[in-house]
């Protein structure tokens, strides 16, 4: 392998109680008071100033990692970096001024839709401005035109995709989503859709991004009732975990079982 090439994309979406305009405590944070700052003081932060070491352990140079790397942050997070961190927002546009003096001329940096949505699912008019405020908010602090720009995966991914290519062959589909972060691209592809059983256990949608996954999100028209969501609270532990899952999937599995037509 003779060349690698590194991308970091950073994002944390707006953490504000709308009506505080301030964000909250977040427990799951500890020690920290919010997800921003601790990601700032283990991710953010120390890449702005990182450390080679030699062979003694004793640091022979400070590098700002962003000077060497393509990378992104979203413009949400450069809103909340410019108010509580302008130190380190200032790194990383110098970051950004090296590269080009690195790269022959070709910034680092490169632009993010303003807001992590499904882009793939959003209306036209959505999109496009979805696009211009990203490019516009990225001028406006990188004080240059992007080269590039990040694009939200989160509709088109391997599930979804899977998904489709079943009920192109005419299966019905159960779809059990048990990651951290709930099934959000998953859930919206087939909301509406009384072929596809969506089940998402996460974290609860008040707590931790996407900010979705709520029981009262259900389905629509044709789909309601074909999706389900088990929100559970932060520091779950295996127990109360398995406790959930199998009181609700298995449930779910048992009646399926009860409508499956029975062998003559």
């Amino acid at each position: 392998m003779k060349y690698v090439c590194v991308h970091g994309h950073f994002y944390q979406p707006p953490r504000e109680n709308p009506s505080l305009e301030a964000i909250e405590l977040q427990d799951s944070a500890y020690p920290y008071h919010d997800w921003n700052e601790r990601v700032t003081a283990e991710c953010y932060a120390p890449n702005a100033i990182s450390r080679l070491l030699d062979d003694q352990q004793r640091i022979v140079k400070l590098v700002n990692n962003y000077s060497q790397m393509s990378f992104n942050f979203g413009p949400t997070l450069l809103l909340w970096m410019e108010q509580k961190e302008p130190a380190l927002l200032e790194e990383i546009r110098e970051a950004d001024k090296m590269s080009q003096q690195r790269f022959g001329g070709h910034g680092s940096a490169i632009a993010q839709v303003y807001n992590h949505m499904i882009l793939p699912l959003a209306h036209p008019r959505d999109k496009e401005t979805q696009v211009i405020w990203g490019i516009r908010d990225f001028v406006a602090r990188f004080g240059r035109q992007p080269e590039g720009m990040w694009l939200p995966e989160a509709a088109v991914n391997d599930a979804v995709l899977a998904i489709m290519h079943l009920r192109e062959r005419g299966f019905r589909v159960a779809y059990v989503d048990i990651d951290a972060h709930h099934g959000d691209g998953v859930q919206l592809a087939f909301y509406q859709d009384p072929n596809v059983l969506t089940i998402s256990t996460h974290e609860r949608g008040d707590r931790l991004f996407p900010g979705t996954g709520f029981v009262v999100e259900m389905g629509e028209g044709d789909g309601l009732g074909y999706a389900v969501n088990i929100p559970l609270q932060p520091l779950t532990d295996d127990v109360v975990y398995q406790e959930a899952f199998a009181a609700v999937v298995g449930e779910i599995k048992s009646a399926l079982d009860g409508a499956q037509p029975k062998a003559a």
